[in-house]
């Protein structure tokens, strides 16, 4: 199984949805203390066919549609906590820095995609997907810092 991110940007004006599947991640400390960076090996797997402000959420089932990204390859990039969503085990992806107890300003702390959307995206790529913050929870765990 491998875990699933969301990325959308809530402080922007307007932002389309994305959803990765996450290959590996590494969490390290930086120079600055109690700072971590997140570093994810992930491939962008579906694009929302629209982009959507922090205002439009929660987003009507109905408008929630998806593209294939062209050409997916994996990539290695480091995270913006604020700006990335973790699948959970209620079914919504929540945003990774709130559920890790950080301080972080955004305009949305839950995404929900409707049981369809995930159902296609299962069927699609015959496969699982994990619904807890694993592997972040263990690697922060190492790093003295508690998830939530």
């Amino acid at each position: 199984m491998q875990p699933l991110l969301l990325t959308f940007c809530s402080q922007a004006d307007e932002d389309y949805v994305e959803l990765w599947l996450v290959r590996n991640l590494r969490v390290a400390a930086t120079s600055a203390p109690n700072l971590h960076e997140v570093t994810v090996t992930a491939r962008r797997l579906y694009t929302s066919d629209r982009a959507f402000s922090s205002d439009d959420f929660p987003v009507p089932e109905e408008n929630w549609t998806f593209h294939e990204a062209e050409g997916p390859r994996y990539v290695v990039a480091g995270i913006d906590l604020a700006y990335v969503y973790v699948h959970g085990a209620s079914g919504a992806f929540h945003c990774l820095a709130k559920a890790l107890g950080l301080p972080c300003e955004v305009g949305v702390e839950t995404i929900r995609l409707p049981n369809r959307v995930m159902d296609d995206i299962s069927e699609r790529r015959g496969a699982r997907f994990h619904t807890e913050l694993w592997p972040l929870e263990a690697a922060f765990r190492r790093l003295g810092h508690p998830c939530r």
